[in-house]
C-alpha cells in the first residue's frame, strides 16, 4: 500500500514541477485536429462543349397586327456554347408558337440580343415568323446567367413578318436550365 501512495505522490510532484517549469499556472495543452472526413466543395467545372438546356419556360405577350399570349417550354435544341459564350434558346408551345432568343454573353452584359417570335413558326422559312433581323428592335435584360442556367426578360417593338405585311410588339420572360 505504501508503494502505491509513494508513486501517486511522485506523479503529483512531477506534474507540479512541469507546470512550474513552463512559467504559468496552468499546463499548456496542444490541440491536434483530425483530417476532414468529407471533401471540401469545389466549383463546378467550366463546360468544354455545348451544354443542352432541358428545362425552362417562356411567357410571351404579343400586340400589334396580332394579339397573342402563350407560354412555351424549352426545346431540346437550346444550348450554351462555351466557344463563343453564346446562348441559342428556343421555346415552343403545343400550337407551334415560339420564342427564339440568341445572346452573346461577354463580361456579364448582353452584346447583341436576337429575338424572334413565331405565331406559329420557329424559323425564317415559316410565314408567321417575326424576327429582329438586325438585332436592333429588342431589349433584353438578363437577371442571371451561367453556362448551365439563364433567366431574363425582353421587350421588342416593330418586329416585321418576312413579307413585311404584319408588324408586332412583344414582351415576355424566359428561363432555362441544363
Amino acid at each position: 500500500m505504501t508503494s502505491i501512495r509513494l508513486r501517486a505522490g511522485a506523479a503529483l510532484a512531477a506534474v507540479a514541477l512541469a507546470t512550474g517549469a513552463c512559467g504559468g499556472d496552468e499546463p499548456t495543452v496542444t490541440a491536434t485536429t483530425a483530417p476532414p472526413t468529407t471533401a471540401s466543395p469545389t466549383a463546378a467545372p467550366s463546360p468544354t462543349g455545348p451544354v443542352t438546356f432541358t428545362q425552362g419556360e417562356a411567357s410571351v405577350d404579343v400586340t400589334g397586327d396580332r394579339t397573342e399570349s402563350f407560354t412555351a417550354t424549352v426545346d431540346d435544341e437550346s444550348t450554351f456554347d462555351p466557344d463563343d459564350n453564346g446562348y441559342d434558346l428556343l421555346f415552343v408551345d403545343d400550337d407551334g408558337n415560339a420564342l427564339r432568343v440568341g445572346l452573346d454573353w461577354e463580361t456579364g452584359a448582353d452584346d447583341s440580343p436576337f429575338i424572334a417570335v413565331g405565331l406559329p413558326g420557329t424559323s425564317l422559312f415559316d410565314e408567321n415568323y417575326f424576327p429582329d433581323q438586325f438585332n436592333s428592335k429588342c431589349q433584353v435584360e438578363v437577371t442571371s446567367a451561367t453556362p448551365f442556367a439563364i433567366e431574363g426578360s425582353f421587350s421588342c417593338e416593330d418586329l416585321e413578318r418576312g413579307d413585311a405585311k404584319e408588324m408586332i410588339d412583344a414582351t415576355g420572360t424566359f428561363s432555362a436550365t441544363a
